[in-house]
């Protein structure tokens, strides 16, 4: 099936379209801060849905280009995303790092191997910024919760949070010039 658009304002853009098992539907509200939005799978007695924000109306059109373009999920992964979901989380915590009013802590989710990490700043708010597999981006909001529980940080109090996500881990090897000169000539002596 096609998708086809239910509303075009300059508040709200929606987009439906029926599957074999369902529907598929994406709504983008624009908010005083950006875009929110919304992609629901309703199918028999499962709803999914996955959520995202824009903070600009470029980044809102990368964002729905990219849904519109994403192959649906079937039934059966809805139904294994959902157990997942509402499953506990279990987070092994690792500080890595500690100065005044910054610290890194590694962590992996129900004893995977992948590792995420987080870097907490302490400024009279707290700002964290939470850098997870794309793997996890369903479980995302209880990840969030275990993490504010976990490090004792209070949600009632000025709380700031940024959430990103990553595909691939890779490692570079990035040399400056005075490095490269100065392993040269030692290299010849």
């Amino acid at each position: 099936m096609r998708w086809k658009k239910i509303a075009d304002s300059d508040e709200v853009l929606i987009f439906e379209k029926k599957i074999s098992h369902g529907s598929v539907r994406i709504e983008a509200r624009n908010l005083d801060e950006g875009w929110q939005i919304i992609k629901k799978y309703d199918i028999k007695d499962e709803d999914y849905v996955e959520e995202y924000f824009a903070e600009s109306l470029d980044e809102r059109n990368k964002i729905l280009l990219t849904i519109l373009e994403q192959p649906d999920l079937s039934y059966e992964q809805i139904s294994l995303l959902r157990m997942e979901q509402r499953k506990k989380i279990v987070m092994n915590l690792e500080r890595i790092y500690k100065e005044s009013n910054i610290e890194k802590w590694v962590f992996s989710v129900n004893g995977n191997v992948v590792k995420n990490f987080v870097i907490v700043r302490f400024n009279g708010s707290t700002t964290m910024d939470i850098v997870l597999s794309d793997d996890y981006r369903h479980l995302e909001k209880q990840i969030v919760r275990e993490l504010l529980k976990s490090l004792g940080i209070n949600e009632d109090k000025e709380c700031f949070y940024g959430v990103y996500f990553y595909t691939k881990k890779r490692n570079y090897l990035i040399e400056d010039e005075i490095s490269s000169s100065i392993k040269t000539k030692l290299d010849s002596e």
